[in-house]
């Protein structure tokens, strides 16, 4: 890509009487027509040669390349927090513990264990909202699992928000200031969508 925009420089210079000249620096690469992007499937493919390679105890080879691939899979965990913090979180704590203990993991299992993790954390997130809101956490899982933000009455959201949990949530919060069920009903919407678009998608998405 680079050489091509030089040639084309080139010829649109071909007419004119001054020579063309230009510096050239040939290991240079242009950022905007050169983007790495970081995959979560490149970064566990890493993981996963980095355990196949401890756990065959390849000492001899990997003690001096060990470092170099530790680092690698450092800098693009990093890379990837830039698109997906969440994820990137998991995928980081789940090298540490790796990196600590490779013998407790088989290559093939690493996204398994991922998912399972993820999984884990989206169960407390849904676990601790309906507790705060009187919520039924089935209702509540049911409209999180078909929630789309653009449309206005979301799959579950009546039966989530209906008045005997409304009646629920003021007995388990007397001081709350959401006395009315309107109100709390509209609370509830707006913090359901909250939770979903910061909390719940990020942590489902890859990308």
């Amino acid at each position: 890509m680079y050489n091509n925009i030089i040639d084309e420089l080139k010829a649109d210079n071909g007419d004119d009487d001054e020579p063309f000249d230009i510096s050239v620096d040939e290991d240079y690469e242009l950022e905007s027509f050169h983007t790495k992007e970081v995959d979560e499937g490149y970064i566990l493919g890493l993981i996963k040669n980095y355990i196949s390679d401890a756990n065959n105890e390849i000492k001899q080879q990997i003690s001096a390349q060990n470092s170099d691939n530790q680092a690698q899979v450092d800098d693009y965990i990093d890379q990837y927090a830039k698109t997906n913090k969440p994820r990137a979180g998991h995928i980081r704590s789940l090298w540490n513990d790796v990196q600590r203990e490779p013998q407790k993991y088989s290559a093939q299992k690493v996204e398994e264990i991922l998912q399972q993790e993820i999984d884990q954390e989206s169960q407390q997130i849904l676990q601790d909202f309906a507790k705060n809101y009187g919520l039924n956490y089935s209702n509540l899982q049911y409209v999180v699992k078909n929630y789309d933000p653009d449309v206005k009455n979301t799959k579950g959201m009546g039966d989530l928000t209906s008045k005997k949990f409304f009646e629920q949530y003021k007995e388990e919060h007397p001081n709350s200031g959401l006395t009315n069920w309107l109100k709390w009903k509209s609370e509830v919407r707006e913090q359901v969508k909250a939770v979903y678009t910061t909390k719940i998608k990020p942590l489902e998405t890859e990308n």
